[in-house]
C-alpha cells in the first residue's frame, strides 16, 4: 500500500511540473519586416486601420478594405533600416497590403504581429508612427 501511494505522488508531481505552462504574452501571427525597398516601394492599397492594440510583443491590427472578401488579402507590417533619434526613438511603420479581388465590398480584418524585429538593442522603448493612424503607438521591451 505505501509502494502504491509513493508513485502515486511521484506520477502527481510528474503531471504537475509537465503540464505547467507559462504563458508570457498571446502569439503573434506574423513577423514584422525591416526592409527599405518594401517600405518605400511594397504595395500600397489603401486601407483604414480601426483599432491598434499593442500586447506584450504582438500589435494587433483592425484595417477595412475594399474587395472580394477578406481572406484574399497579403498583409504586412513594414519599416524601413532607419530611425528618428529622439526620447523615445521613432520608428515610422506601415500596412503594405495586396488584395487579389477588385470588388466594391469593404471587409475589416485583424492581424497580429510580432514586434521584436523592430527592437532596436540600446533601447527599450520605441514610438511607432503608423501610416494611416494619428494616435500615439508605444512599444515598450
Amino acid at each position: 500500500m505505501k509502494k502504491i501511494l509513493i508513485l502515486l505522488t511521484v506520477i502527481s508531481l510528474f503531471l504537475f511540473v509537465a503540464c505547467k505552462k507559462t504563458i508570457d504574452g498571446p502569439e503573434c501571427s506574423t513577423a514584422v519586416k525591416v526592409d527599405n525597398d518594401i517600405f518605400n516601394n511594397g504595395p500600397k492599397y489603401p486601407v483604414k486601420v480601426q483599432k491598434v492594440t499593442i500586447d506584450h510583443d504582438c500589435l494587433e491590427l483592425e484595417i477595412s478594405a475594399s474587395g472580394c472578401s477578406g481572406s484574399d488579402w497579403n498583409v504586412v507590417l513594414v519599416t524601413g533600416t532607419g530611425y528618428k533619434e529622439s526620447i523615445p526613438i521613432i520608428r515610422d511603420i506601415r500596412v503594405s497590403m495586396d488584395s487579389l479581388g477588385l470588388c466594391a465590398t469593404s471587409f475589416e480584418n485583424t492581424f497580429t504581429f510580432d514586434l521584436t524585429n523592430f527592437r532596436i538593442d540600446s533601447e527599450h522603448k520605441i514610438e511607432l508612427k503608423l501610416e494611416g493612424w494619428d494616435q500615439e503607438i508605444i512599444y515598450e521591451y
